[in-house]
């Protein structure tokens, strides 16, 4: 198959998310790079400046997919609501998911700017889902038992949970229990 001179960097970028979604930053070598996208290596360098900056760009993307949609569904809803869409959104099997649980998985072989993005998007998640549960909670519509940071991380790692095993069975079968444990109860 003879490779393309002319090349979607777009296309190029969303082929990479699940390659690197799929096997893991270390797992995933500049041929299979090159043999999934039809770009030749000297275009993959030349663009991208490597693997591990193309492997940034792909973090950078999924961030910002995940930003605007978290962003978006609490423009949607909030309290329960927001948590349930967002747990139910996740046990989808999206690339993006996949691709920060790899990133989260093999921190330590990635280089520090890779790190240090990383870092950051989940210090911004961390503090947006705290942020919403908290004014759920000043609105009664979350239970006030828990703080709302702890409630935060407690979501993160179900979400984690939700990328390693078989999501939609999980989401059926235990997270409505999570859900009404934080629901606010009307007297």
């Amino acid at each position: 198959m003879p490779r393309e001179k002319d090349f979607n960097k777009d296309s190029v970028i969303k082929k990479c998310i699940s390659l690197f979604a799929s096997n893991g930053y270390n797992a995933t070598g500049i041929q299979e790079i090159v043999s999934a996208t039809g770009i030749n290596r000297s275009s993959l360098y030349s663009t991208f400046n490597g693997k591990d900056n193309l492997f940034l760009i792909c973090l950078q993307i999924a961030a910002q997919e995940e930003k605007d949609f978290l962003e978006d569904l609490y423009k949607k809803s909030s309290g329960i609501k927001f948590v349930d869409a967002y747990l139910a959104e996740v046990a989808k099997d999206k690339p993006l998911y996949h691709l920060f649980k790899s990133a989260n998985s093999e921190f330590k072989l990635l280089n520090k700017k890779n790190q240090g993005f990383i870092t950051a998007h989940n210090k911004w998640k961390h503090e947006f889902l705290t942020s919403v549960i908290a004014e759920g909670q000043k609105s009664s519509k979350i239970s006030k038992k828990s703080e709302a940071s702890d409630v935060a991380g407690l979501l993160e790692i179900i979400t984690q949970g939700l990328q390693n095993i078989s999501a939609s069975k999980m989401y059926a079968s235990s997270l409505p229990g999570l859900i009404s444990l934080l629901k606010k109860k009307h007297k």
